[in-house]
């Protein structure tokens, strides 16, 4: 806790230097308005003290994803953007006030449902299930299946050669991103990922004999050479790779100092991650400049400005963005009208209107999809259902590593998925609160079948 409050002290002093330090335009040459820079340092300092107190209850959560998302991306970084006057594209800064408000609309109405979840629970006494069965990761299943990914693995890494900083299933299929490469990039290359999961999880609380050993390290040598965290989009690695740290860290307040750490590192992460990429491409790497605040991955403030601006020029969108996102595997073909992703769509039927706008790979926050598809009332909708979920699921594997605990102290383990589901909505929920949802779902559909495919490959049923 007093880790964490050195952090909201340290935010408080630094937001308030700054504030003092740019009286009079003594720092920076672009004009700005004193009220909406109050209202921002404002903004900032609330959802600084959100984030700071759900940390220090969970450690980590998807209430905690939540917080840390608003606090930086809608919070904190818009400080910087509007001060230095940094944007992709120029809008009415007017419309900056109106975002905070709306911003902070879906955090009360996220966290009311939260809460009211958390209380009608408390007020249900629920039975306890009876189960005569367990599930069980199959060592067996495990050898099987590491001989024809290993032979498959070594055989690709034969013909093509080995680049960390590509997907060699890309590579394989030419970068023609036709159907089937994107099958085997999203399904095959993941499923390679969720064996090495399980061989993990069986090290960890099954059996720690040799064999077990081995058939860790054979599994993560093919993750090596498959889906490294080099050869994946940044939110594919997030998703993959985050269940690791949770596994090995379970959540807890007393953690909470290293989560926030992992949180913070991880607005940098994808820096380097291309910074590597690079290293092995060029052979030359580049210092981190603080110019990074300003790229892409930080549009989501200004994003949203620019859904209000839309909505009040064209109107809402009354859910047809939101039935794209739903039904993103309909094919063109057999529905030629359906919607692009959110980012897209406000790219070229609204910035492409005003601006020169050369590609339209946007962000869209939650916040602002749900402004986009309903107005208000969207929003009320969205987070009042997204908080009741949160809820429904921090407290699911709360309840879950108390049974896991037990479990390893009478030395019984069962597989219960959501050991790993967790963990991975935790990193889809990141990607879902930056959108847009079109990519959001599209993703994450593509992994939970591979997971689904590894689980049934896997685990066995047995009778207790």
């Amino acid at each position: 806790m007093k880790y964490l409050k050195s952090f909201f002290i340290f935010s408080l002093f630094t937001l308030l230097f700054i504030f003092t330090a740019i009286q009079g335009n003594k720092i920076f040459e672009y004009y700005f308005n004193t009220d909406i820079l109050i209202i921002l340092i404002l903004n900032a300092l609330i959802n600084g003290l959100i984030f700071s107190l759900v940390l220090s209850f969970d450690g980590i959560s998807l209430r905690v994803i939540y917080s840390f998302y608003t606090f930086i991306f809608m919070a904190f970084v818009p400080i910087f953007q509007y001060l230095t006057g940094v944007w992709r594209f120029g809008f009415d800064i007017n419309l900056i006030m109106r975002f905070v408000l709306i911003v902070n609309l879906g955090n009360l109405f996220y966290f009311f449902a939260y809460f009211l979840r958390s209380n009608l629970d408390k007020k249900v006494v629920k039975k306890q299930e009876s189960i005569n069965f367990r599930f069980i990761i199959s060592e067996n299943k495990l050898l099987f299946y590491s001989v024809p990914i290993t032979v498959v693995a070594i055989a690709l890494i034969s013909i093509y050669g080995f680049d960390p900083s590509a997907s060699i299933v890309r590579k394989a299929m030419g970068d023609s991103y036709s159907p089937l490469e994107s099958i085997l990039e999203f399904i095959f290359r993941p499923l390679v990922f969720f064996l090495f999961l399980f061989s993990f999880i069986n090290l960890k609380f099954v059996s720690k004999q040799k064999r077990s050993i081995l058939l860790f390290l054979v599994y993560l040598l093919n993750v090596i050479l498959i889906i490294n965290p080099l050869s994946s989009a940044r939110s594919i690695t997030f998703f993959l790779y985050f269940p690791i740290l949770v596994i090995l860290i379970p959540p807890s307040k007393k953690r909470s100092f290293f989560y926030l750490f992992f949180l913070l590192f991880s607005i940098v992460g994808s820096f380097f991650q291309e910074q590597l990429r690079n290293l092995f491409v060029t052979g030359q790497i580049n210092g981190f400049s603080v110019e990074y605040m300003f790229e892409g991955h930080f549009d989501g403030f200004e994003m949203g400005c620019h859904t209000i601006a839309f909505v009040d020029q064209s109107g809402i969108e009354w859910g047809k963005q939101l039935a794209g996102a739903l039904l993103f595997f309909i094919p063109r073909a057999i529905w030629p009208s359906k919607p692009v992703g959110s980012g897209e769509y406000i790219g070229w039927e609204y910035l492409d209107k005003h601006f020169e706008v050369l590609w339209a790979n946007f962000g869209m926050p939650l916040v602002a999809e749900a402004y986009l598809n309903f107005h208000v009332i969207g929003v009320f909708i969205f987070f009042i259902f997204i908080g009741i979920i949160s809820y429904k699921y921090d407290n699911m594997y709360r309840l879950r590593q108390n049974t896991m605990k037990k479990n390893q102290i009478d030395r019984k383990f069962s597989f219960d998925q959501n050991i790993l589901l967790y963990p991975m909505c935790l990193g889809f929920f990141l990607f879902a609160l930056r959108g847009d949802l079109f990519s959001a779902f599209s993703f994450a559909t593509g992994l939970v079948i591979s997971f689904v495919i590894a689980r049934k490959l896997i685990i066995i049923k047995c009778a207790l």
